[in-house]
């Protein structure tokens, strides 16, 4: 993992990091994926109507290097300490950034984690089948096996995640509003080289354990109908966190912000959690 090192070449802030709001911008927003930039863009903007806030697009193809990457970010443009508020992929990310600059961190708030267990990680793509039609299905299967074909997805890796994250959300979402869709980005070199460590963090057991160092307030906030189950992140950091506690928010699937029954339950819950 990294160092408290931190390069200023490291982090293009003119192309990876969007700006919301006034200054100071104490809200750090971290997007899905990995690989997903942008996908995080309407919570960022809803939650600046009353705090500044960054949006780094994640840019490194390692683990240690985004840990490092969003270190900078916070460094040389936030207000110390910071709050991150991290969706999907981007709870873990503040996750593992919080236990190894804890000095960084003010409070972590984990929108939709993913599983911190192997055993979890490998239900989630069952209940998306199960939640889909049947030409959703065959789309996916279809997709899944594409993704099998290294030379492929060389040369289309980012369209194809694109067509596949696209699946994911309507597999994911519960009751979602109607809304014109953020336009969708995909890194699929990124989505790769991370989803492989993040794989090996679990089956280690080292996810979990990283939660051994974190000391400040860690709030979950989880749909009850998320593809991700909320016990998989419920009872793994009860137990390895000291400040932890879990909302699980009825009738929402894994994007909150985009529910129609939850959307104002979730921010008034997060709203709650930025300003306590």
């Amino acid at each position: 993992m990294p160092t408290n090192s931190c390069a200023p070449h490291m982090y293009d802030v003119h192309t990876s990091l969007k700006k919301h709001g006034k200054a100071p911008r104490r809200v750090v927003v971290l997007h899905g994926g990995p690989g997903a930039p942008g996908s995080a863009a309407q919570l960022a903007r809803d939650i600046s109507s009353r705090h500044g806030v960054l949006e780094p697009w994640q840019r490194a193809d390692s683990v240690e290097a985004l840990v490092a990457e969003l270190a900078c970010v916070l460094r040389y443009d936030a207000g110390l300490p910071a709050t991150l508020v991290g969706h999907s992929w981007g709870a873990l990310l503040g996750y593992m950034l919080t236990a190894r600059h804890p000095e960084l961190v003010n409070k972590l708030v984990m929108i939709g984690a993913p599983p911190f267990e192997a055993r979890h990680a490998k239900g989630i793509m069952p209940m998306r089948m199960n939640a889909m039609s049947e030409a959703q299905r065959e789309d996916a299967s279809e997709l899944i096996s594409v993704m099998a074909d290294k030379t492929r997805m060389q040369r289309e890796g980012d369209q194809i995640l694109v067509r596949f994250g696209r699946l994911m959300e309507q597999a994911d979402a519960y009751n979602p509003l109607p809304q014109q869709p953020e336009p969708m980005i995909a890194n699929y070199r990124q989505f790769s080289a991370v989803m492989g460590q993040v794989t090996e963090l679990r089956r280690s057991g080292a996810l979990i354990a990283l939660g051994e160092s974190i000391r400040c307030p860690v709030v979950a906030l989880h749909g009850e109908y998320d593809s991700h189950p909320v016990d998989a992140v419920r009872r793994p950091l009860g137990y390895s966190l000291t400040n932890f506690r879990c909302v699980v928010l009825p009738n929402c699937g894994h994007t909150p912000w985009q529910e129609r029954e939850a959307r104002a339950v979730f921010y008034e819950c997060l709203f709650a959690e930025l300003e306590s």
